[in-house]
């Protein structure tokens, strides 16, 4: 029997669940409803610092605390970086990507380092705007003196790739270089290759004129360069006719070799050109080739245009090329008055280097630069020479219980059982063997792309009809003159 107590205590809380559930209902009713979803919400601005170099919104930050803040009614504003709408409000979107005043808005902004000779240091990192039709606009040049950082970037996890001659490459601008003077002790197969130049092709010629459209044409464009070391291991003079003899005196500390011997390395470097297929580094680069063009600010500033081989363009110059560096051949004076061939037109020159980046040419005219830029990645191989069998006949037969080579089909005991023939080499010769190619990964040496990018450009010379009349050769750059009056 229960006392008297604990009936009180029964009565009680039945008391406040009744009450509780009367507040629950009045709260939930559509007034209370309206009143909660009409409460004015914090608000939390939103800041964002916009970074040119991955085109991106950056370092975006709320006023509001971590977590949320409670508002009357019981409704919580999201933390930042939620993508929770809380009801009765609208998503505030974060700014736009302001382009330059000159371009459609919709794109976004990009970086890259490439070859450039209009900087004194020769190379740069250029700002570009892609628009949403895929014009890009150059909205700032820096020059700086090379595109390989300072330091190695950390390689936490590195993978472990074999080199030549366990010796790293050294990548060092438009060139490689393999080191090689270990792997035979006595012989120096150290090796390097240079990327090649591309040719372009321009109408007007020499000069080009202000306000009058100048057909810029990117003629070819070679696929890949070997070079391979002047030095050979293990030298053997190779006499490349059939021998009788299954050994082969190489004279020298070589001495005879027999079948299967491998003279005369040589290691191989190359540089393979980008064309538009990853070659398995899982990267690309920017853009296959482009035509860089030097530009005044206030005409734009300057432009890269994407061509590639068998493509043309036209760019105008509004401004003459007085003032920028002298980099051209002058006009030869003697052509004023006559009509000169294309190749009589300038005068020449003495350069201090050839297809370079920082050429100093005394009389020379001031130019705008106009370089192809392209990429490249490097691989690398061996090549030797092997004494290998090229012609075997039946051999002499012999008895086997063993089924060991096959059946004896000639002599006097040709078709009898258990006899066995071997076939035997009669003619050997030396074969050139080239290994195949191992691509290297120059990220490994600290440098942000496996691809170098390359401005080495050679410019000729062509005619209205696209037909080319001069040499290509150094420079790629284009003088611009103001239309001169013609005196009475």
């Amino acid at each position: 029997m229960e006392s008297y107590t604990s009936q009180r205590a029964k009565i009680a809380r039945a008391a406040a669940f009744a009450i509780a559930l009367i507040v629950v209902l009045l709260l939930l009713s559509p007034a209370s409803t309206n009143r909660l979803l009409a409460a004015p919400l914090r608000q939390c601005p939103v800041t964002c610092q916009f970074d040119l170099g991955c085109g991106c919104w950056i370092n975006c930050q709320s006023s509001c605390p971590p977590g949320g803040t409670a508002v009357p009614g019981g409704t919580a504003v999201p933390p930042p970086g939620s993508t929770q709408v809380p009801p009765g409000t609208t998503a505030v979107p974060l700014p736009t990507i302001p382009p330059p005043t000159y371009a459609p808005p919709g794109g976004f902004y990009g970086t890259f380092c490439m070859a450039n000779y209009a900087c004194r240091q020769g190379y740069s990192i250029d700002t570009y705007y892609q628009a949403p039709d895929g014009t890009r606009y150059i909205t700032n040049i820096t020059c700086v003196a090379s595109c390989t950082p300072p330091t190695p970037r950390p390689q936490p996890t590195p993978v472990p790739t074999p080199y030549p001659c366990n010796q790293a490459p050294v990548p060092g601008g438009d060139g490689i270089t393999q080191p090689c003077a270990s792997q035979w002790p006595g012989y120096d197969l150290s090796v390097s290759v240079k990327i090649p130049a591309v040719n372009a092709a321009r109408n007007p010629w020499p000069r080009s004129l202000v306000g009058l459209a100048t057909n810029i044409c990117f003629i070819s464009a070679p696929n890949s360069v070997e070079q391979f070391s002047a030095n050979k291991a293990i030298p053997c003079g190779v006499d490349r006719s059939e021998h009788s003899d299954s050994t082969y005196d190489c004279g020298g500390t070589t001495g005879k070799q027999g079948e299967g011997a491998q003279v005369n390395y040589q290691l191989g470097v190359a540089w393979r050109r980008y064309t538009g297929s990853d070659p398995g580094f899982g990267t690309q680069p920017p853009f296959i080739s482009a035509l860089a063009l030097e530009e005044r600010s206030w005409n734009g500033g300057n432009q890269l245009v994407l061509l590639q081989p068998g493509q043309c363009t036209q760019h105008t110059y509004e401004t003459s090329s007085y003032g920028l560096n002298g980099t051209f051949p002058p006009w030869n004076p003697q052509c004023q008055d006559r009509n000169c061939n294309y190749t009589e037109r300038t005068l020449s020159v003495q350069y201090t280097c050839e297809t370079c980046k920082a050429c100093t040419c005394v009389g020379c005219v001031p130019a705008y630069s106009s370089i192809i830029q392209t990429w490249w990645w490097p691989e690398w191989t061996f090549k030797y020479d092997q004494y290998v069998c090229t012609r075997k006949e039946p051999g002499d037969c012999f008895y086997s219980v063993v089924p060991v080579g096959q059946a004896c089909n000639h002599g006097p005991d040709a078709g009898k059982p258990n006899q066995r023939q071997r076939d035997r080499c009669v003619v050997w010769a030396w074969k050139s063997v080239t290994e195949p190619w191992t691509q290297y990964d120059v990220r490994k040496q600290g440098l942000p792309l496996p691809y170098i990018g390359s401005g080495k450009t050679n410019m000729a010379g062509m005619d209205p009809g696209g037909q080319v009349r001069t040499p290509f050769q150094y420079p790629p750059s284009i003088p611009v003159i103001e239309i001169q009056p013609v005196h009475p």
